[in-house]
C-alpha cells in the first residue's frame, strides 16, 4: 500500500510538474505572440516581462472568475429572448476603460463601428474622416446631408453648448456646427449632420433594422476624441430631444430602453445586451423607482436622477444626514444620477466615510491582508485565488418606491493586481470629491452589472431586476487583453 502511495504522490508530483510547464510554456507562446504581433513596441526584456506577469494575473483571475459565476443567483436569463415591438442589439465591453459599446452601421454604405452607451449625454457623436483613416467618411455615403442651420435640430444641438446659449447662423444657407462639452473635459465639435442608421440587430421578425434620417454630429476635432476612448462613437441615451431613444420613439412606440451588461473584469468575454423600445420581457419582478427632476441646472436637466435613499450595510442602515443624497431645489446641486458612462460609483463624503467604516468594521468580512490604497483606490486587499471566494459584508443601496440593489462581490471589488496566488482587489466604491465628481453622487455601471435596467421614459420611472447579463452571448473566461490594460493603467498611474 504505501508503495501505491509513493507512486500517486509521485504521480500527482509529475502531473502537477508538467502542469506548470505547459502554463509557462503557454505565457511563452502568448508573450511571443504579442511581440510579434506588436513589433517593436515590445521587443524589450521590460516588456516580456510584464507580458508574463499579465498572463500570470489572468491564470490567477481565472480561478477567482469561475467562483464568482458559481455565486450568481440568477432572477433573469435574456438568452434567445426577441422583442415583440422593439430591436435588440449585443452589448460589448471596452477592454482599455471599463466602458460598454453597441455597433452601428452608418451611411449607404453601411460603415460599421463601435460606439459607447451614455445616459450621460445626449447628442450621437461618430468620428469622421477620410477613407484612408478607420472611420465614417461622409463623402462616401450618397445619403449623407448636413443639418442647415436655420433648423429646429441644429438650434437644438447648439443649445447644448457649454453656456447654454444658440450660435447665430452666418447665413441661411450656412450649415449647422456644434461644439460640445463632457465630464471628463474632453470637448467635441464638428458638423451636425444626418444619415441612415443601421442596428446591429433584428427586429421581432427577423429583419435587418435601418433607420433613417438620425442626426448625429459628426465629429472633426479635436484629433482622436472617441478614438482615444477605444470607440469611433458615442450613443446619447439621456432625456434630451437628439438622444437615439428620443430620436426613435415615434419609429419604436415610445422613447422606452433597457440593457443588461456583463460583469467587468469578472465576465469580460461575455456580451450583454440593449433594447431600444419595449423588451419583450416579463416584468412581474422589475422593481421600479421614479425619475426624479433637476430644473435648476440645465446641464444637467436631462440626465437620470433617482432617489437614493439610504446605505446599509449587514442589514443595518448607516448613520447618513438625509441632504447627503438630496437635490438641492435651490442650486441644483447634490442628488443621485445613474450613468452607463462612468465606471465606478461614486458617493459623497459624508455617505462615503461612514460606508467605508461599516465596511471595515463589519465581522461577516472574510478578506484579509488589507493593504490600504492602491491604483488609486482607498480600500485594497489580497485574496488567494486558490480557495473559495471570502464572505463580504452584505451591502445594499435603497432607492424611493422601495427599490433595492443588492451589491456582491462582483459588484464590490475590481481586480488590479496578482503576485503568485494572491491577487489585490479594491474597494469599488469612491468619493465623489476626492474623483472630481463634486457634490452629486453617481451610480456607475460597475453597480449596475448583472442588472436589467429599464428606462421608462414615458412613465418617467426606472426600472431594475437581477438577471444574467452574461447570457446574451460569450463565455466566462478571462481577458488577458482586458487584465493588461488594468496593469498598464496601474504602471501609467491612469485614473480608471
Amino acid at each position: 500500500m504505501s508503495g501505491v502511495r509513493r507512486f500517486e504522490r509521485r504521480r500527482k508530483s509529475f502531473k502537477s510538474h508538467v502542469e506548470r510547464q505547459q502554463a509557462t510554456d503557454n505565457r511563452r507562446k502568448t508573450c511571443t505572440s504579442l511581440t510579434e504581433s506588436y513589433g517593436q513596441r515590445l521587443k524589450s526584456v521590460f516588456s516580456i516581462a510584464v507580458c508574463f506577469f499579465v498572463e500570470q494575473v489572468r491564470e490567477s483571475l481565472s480561478r477567482i472568475q469561475s467562483q464568482v459565476q458559481d455565486n450568481q443567483n440568477n432572477h433573469l436569463d435574456l438568452r434567445g429572448n426577441r422583442p415583440t415591438s422593439g430591436v435588440r442589439s449585443v452589448v460589448t465591453p471596452l477592454e482599455d476603460y471599463a466602458l460598454f459599446s453597441m455597433q452601428l452601421g452608418i451611411g449607404s454604405l453601411q460603415k460599421n463601428l463601435s460606439a459607447i452607451i451614455d445616459t450621460g449625454s445626449e447628442a450621437v457623436l461618430v468620428q469622421c474622416g477620410s477613407r484612408s483613416r478607420p472611420v465614417f467618411d461622409p463623402a462616401a455615403s450618397q445619403s449623407y446631408r448636413q443639418v442647415p442651420c436655420i433648423s429646429q435640430l441644429c438650434l437644438a444641438v447648439q443649445q447644448q453648448t457649454s453656456n447654454g446659449s444658440s450660435q447665430p447662423c452666418v447665413n441661411s444657407s450656412a450649415t449647422c456646427t456644434y461644439s460640445l462639452s463632457y465630464g471628463d473635459s474632453r470637448n467635441s465639435t464638428g458638423d451636425f449632420s444626418q444619415d441612415v442608421i443601421f442596428l446591429n440587430s433584428t427586429n421581432s421578425s427577423g429583419q435587418a433594422v435601418q433607420f433613417r434620417d438620425v442626426a448625429f454630429g459628426c465629429a472633426h476635432s479635436p484629433q482622436g476624441f472617441l478614438v482615444d476612448l477605444g470607440s469611433l462613437g458615442i450613443v446619447g441615451f439621456n432625456r434630451g430631444n437628439l438622444s437615439l431613444p428620443s430620436q426613435l420613439k415615434d419609429r419604436l412606440g415610445g422613447s422606452k430602453f433597457s440593457y443588461c451588461f456583463p460583469s467587468q473584469p469578472w465576465q469580460p468575454r461575455a456580451t450583454g445586451v440593449i433594447f431600444l423600445g419595449d423588451s419583450g420581457l416579463s416584468k412581474s419582478k422589475v422593481g421600479y423607482t421614479p425619475l426624479l427632476d433637476n430644473p435648476v441646472t440645465p446641464a444637467r436637466s436631462q440626465l437620470y436622477y433617482v432617489g437614493l435613499t439610504s446605505i446599509s450595510v449587514d442589514g443595518k442602515t448607516l448613520a447618513i444626514p438625509e441632504s447627503a443624497f438630496k437635490l438641492d431645489p435651490s442650486t441644483g446641486d447634490g442628488g443621485t444620477v445613474l450613468d452607463s458612462g462612468t465606471t465606478f460609483t461614486r458617493v459623497v463624503d459624508d455617505a462615503y466615510t461612514a460606508f467605508r467604516n461599516a465596511f471595515a468594521a463589519s465581522n461577516r468580512s472574510g478578506l484579509r491582508k488589507k493593504v490600504g490604497a492602491a491604483a488609486g483606490f482607498d480600500d485594497c486587499y489580497n485574496i488567494s485565488a486558490g480557495s473559495s471566494l471570502p464572505g463580504v459584508p452584505e451591502v445594499r443601496l435603497s432607492l424611493q418606491n422601495n427599490v433595492r440593489l443588492e451589491l456582491r462581490f462582483e459588484h464590490l471589488f475590481v481586480p488590479v493586481s496578482a503576485a503568485g496566488n494572491e491577487v489585490t482587489v479594491c474597494l469599488a466604491i469612491l468619493s465623489s470629491q476626492k474623483s472630481g465628481f463634486g457634490k452629486i453622487n453617481v451610480l456607475g455601471n460597475y453597480q449596475q452589472s448583472n442588472y436589467l435596467v429599464e428606462y421608462d421614459n414615458e412613465r418617467s420611472r426606472v426600472g431594475f431586476e437581477r438577471a444574467d447579463c452574461s447570457g446574451a452571448a460569450g463565455s466566462f473566461l478571462v481577458h488577458s487583453k482586458l487584465i493588461a490594460a488594468i496593469v498598464l493603467a496601474i504602471l501609467l498611474n491612469r485614473q480608471l
